[in-house]
């Protein structure tokens, strides 16, 4: 990680890091358990940056689809691009509210850093600059966290940010697969 994590922040999507952050999404990065985004809708991104910036940052519908396919309330969130001047770095959404879904899975937070930086500490930073965001701006007092049991550095990331295991479950959309959550101080 850089030297100058002091001058890591999170700031709102724009249009100046826009295209670092299509280079990001060339690479693989997702936010949380999203998918990637391939060839044709990157190059649709990178034709008119600013209407994806638009859907980022614009209104969000009512409601959510879950992977079950159960439509949901949808809870109101912040989306904050972690940056290095105009270099995306990673991403983080912050949900203000916990649903009876959230709290089985997904929790507050979902965290994703950039294929080529991640290993590096960044991730650690990220959600300690957001746990402050949360203390100060929501205010939240703790962060739900949930992260899959194999998910050795998500695990890594969340614990070194004070995340203590409060319960295990069966992961309720990936049979098989257990699921970890975590209180992480703000």
């Amino acid at each position: 990680m850089s030297d100058q994590a002091h001058l890591l922040q999170l700031s709102p999507p724009s249009l100046a890091v826009m295209p670092s952050y299509i280079d990001a999404l060339r690479e693989g990065f997702t936010l949380g358990d999203a998918g990637p985004i391939y060839g044709l809708e990157i190059d649709s991104i990178a034709h008119n940056p600013m209407r994806h910036l638009d859907y980022l940052t614009g209104p969000k519908p009512l409601t959510a689809v879950l992977p079950d396919g159960s439509i949901v309330p949808r809870t109101p969130e912040t989306l904050l691009w972690f940056v290095e001047g105009d270099q995306f770095i990673g991403a983080a959404c912050l949900r203000h509210t916990l649903t009876k879904n959230l709290e089985r899975w997904g929790g507050h937070v979902d965290l994703g850093i950039r294929p080529d930086r991640r290993g590096k500490g960044y991730g650690r930073t990220l959600l300690r600059h957001l746990r402050h965001y949360a203390r100060e701006k929501v205010p939240l007092e703790k962060l739900l966290m949930t992260c899959e049991e194999n998910n050795l550095g998500g695990k890594r990331v969340i614990e070194a940010n004070e995340g203590v295991v409060f319960s295990k479950s069966i992961h309720p959309y990936k049979p098989g697969e257990r699921i970890l959550a975590y209180w992480v101080p703000t």
